[in-house]
């Protein structure tokens, strides 16, 4: 992705290993100024609704964001891209669940397709769209995200972007462009954080 942007809340440069629901992300919007880059929780509230923690989406189903109530509004006016250059998945092994680390490959930065609301407090938050797995992460979970790689994440945010162009972008990336494998459940804990979280279960267990 290459963008300018008017407005950069740089506290969010720093590296995170292991983001969680209700922690701030670094995420892009368009707005009458051009591209700004804000800082907005992980969980979007709906318009109106107060803050009410019990209703925060972490994410939302890309066949049905246009016209499910909560965010069909949002999927229409304001479209964001959340920053990032990975992300997990767990696969369930009978009683217990595997986690597995996934990103492009080379660990190039990539934007994950979003949706944010700002409540009447002024408060932002978002939500990320997901959709079915490609080849590489079926095996691990029947979902993904959508992941918007350069050029697409223009489209998605410009405003004039039609409603049948903006569904085509949120199919699943290739498989072929991507990575992954399986990481310690030192991952499953959203205080641990660091470079420990991604690395190969088998290394750490070596």
């Amino acid at each position: 992705m290459t963008f300018k942007p008017y407005q950069l809340d740089r506290t969010l440069f720093e590296p995170s290993f292991n983001v969680a629901p209700s922690q701030p992300q670094l995420v892009l919007l368009r707005d009458d100024r051009g591209v700004a880059g804000r800082g907005m929780k992980w969980g979007l509230v709906p318009a109106g609704d107060h803050g009410r923690a019990r209703t925060a989406l972490v994410n939302a189903r890309a066949e049905t964001a246009d016209v499910m109530p909560l965010v069909r509004d949002a999927f229409r006016h304001r479209r964001c891209v959340i920053v990032a250059d990975g992300f997990y998945e767990w696969r369930k092994d009978g009683k217990s669940r595997q986690p597995f680390f996934l990103r492009l490959k080379g660990g190039r930065a990539f934007g994950f397709a979003g949706l944010w609301e700002r409540n009447e407090s002024g408060d932002e938050t978002c939500t990320l769209l997901t959709t079915r797995p490609n080849e590489l992460v079926a095996p691990v979970h029947n979902r993904m995200p959508c992941i918007l790689d350069r050029e697409p994440a223009a489209r998605w945010l410009d405003a004039a972007t039609g409603s049948d162009r903006l569904k085509e972008m949120l199919l699943p990336i290739a498989a072929a462009g991507m990575e992954c494998w399986p990481v310690s459940t030192f991952v499953n804990s959203p205080a641990n954080d660091g470079p420990e979280c991604i690395v190969i279960a088998a290394a750490i267990a070596d």
